[in-house]
């Protein structure tokens, strides 16, 4: 039987970069796990053009269906 696989690849980067938070923005990020939008928006430019560490690269097969 011949079958069409798919296969997905996700890499996973990192970068760490010293930045100033407010006490209010910091305290927010801690309850919600997310900073305000504008900052956020500002903090992914920073990272823009920066070269970013591979950390890890995971293949999976996502589906398998007959030809």
């Amino acid at each position: 039987m011949k079958v069409n696989i798919t296969m997905t690849e996700v890499q996973y980067y990192e970068h760490t970069q010293e930045m100033e938070l407010t006490a209010l923005e910091y305290a927010t990020y801690c309850k919600t796990g997310r900073l305000p939008l504008i900052k956020s928006l500002m903090i992914k430019s920073d990272f823009d053009g920066v070269d970013l560490g591979h950390q890890v690269t995971e293949q999976t097969i996502t589906e398998i269906k007959p030809i």
